[in-house]
């Protein structure tokens, strides 16, 4: 049986060993974390948009009212090359149990054309006004638009954000008599 003083002596050195080894794997995660999650994050550009489309009646022809705002939610500046809202449009001539084919853009306008960078923090504005078709190439009504919104950024980071819209469409008479009453009280 081991006598006290060298149990003790024992119990000391491995008490100092497992110190010794806690201490390492706090310093080892600490530049772990450092490395993984700290180092450079700080100075990435990070950033939000968001958008809100709402369509009006402008005499005959239909328009997009855009609202776009883009907030620079990271510590170092972010320097805009490309700014653009694209539109596409959809008609009833795809089948309702399948996914909408929004296709080719409609057309595409610049926003936040006035900004070249945005500060650490900023928020900037932009509101356009799009005048849009209201049928396409074959005379079919557009029944509903799709309005994308593209930021791009000097370096390698984008945004975007899409926002869909119903397409204000005058109610179609549906039988003869409406066609008269529509047209009494048009005239």
């Amino acid at each position: 049986m081991p006598t006290p003083v060298i149990a003790s002596a024992w119990f000391d050195s491995a008490t100092g060993v497992e110190q010794c080894i806690q201490a390492a794997a706090i310093v080892v995660g600490g530049v772990w974390a450092y490395l993984k999650y700290g180092r450079g994050q700080p100075f990435i550009s990070r950033a939000e948009i968001q958008i809100q489309a709402t369509t009006l009646k402008l005499a005959d022809r239909i328009a997009i009212r855009l609202e776009a705002e883009f907030r620079n939610v990271g510590a170092c500046r972010t320097n805009l090359r490309e700014s653009t809202a694209e539109v596409f449009g959809a008609t009833r001539s795809s089948p309702r149990d399948q996914p909408i084919d929004w296709g080719e853009a409609l057309l595409a306008v610049p926003i936040l054309d006035n900004e070249e960078w945005v500060e650490a923090g900023e928020t900037v504005r932009d509101q356009v006004l799009i005048s849009v078709p209201d049928k396409d190439g074959t005379g079919d009504a557009y029944i509903a638009y799709q309005v994308k919104c593209d930021v791009l950024e000097c370096g390698q980071a984008s945004w975007y954000h899409s926002e869909r819209l119903r397409s204000l469409r005058p109610p179609q008479p549906t039988y003869l008599h409406d066609q008269a009453v529509l047209a009494a009280t048009i005239t």
